[in-house]
């Protein structure tokens, strides 16, 4: 793994943050950012072995919401 990655849950938050960046904030429609949602949770849950919830719980815990 790289020097500049922490660990494995640090490098499985980075690609759902690059999906998000790449895919989901250039999307108009609410219906398709949700769709995409959806395919990144199952994702995390079936390939990657983490719910996204639990991935990202430290940081919406820490955070105000974005309006």
């Amino acid at each position: 793994m790289p020097e500049a990655v922490e660990d494995l849950a640090a490098m499985k938050r980075l690609w759902v943050h690059e999906v998000l960046r790449v895919f989901v904030d250039r999307m108009q429609e609410k219906s398709d950012r949700d769709w995409v949602l959806q395919v990144i949770r199952d994702t995390c849950a079936e390939k990657l072995g983490n719910d996204f919830d639990v991935m990202f719980q430290e940081i919406s815990k820490n955070n105000a919401p974005v309006s």
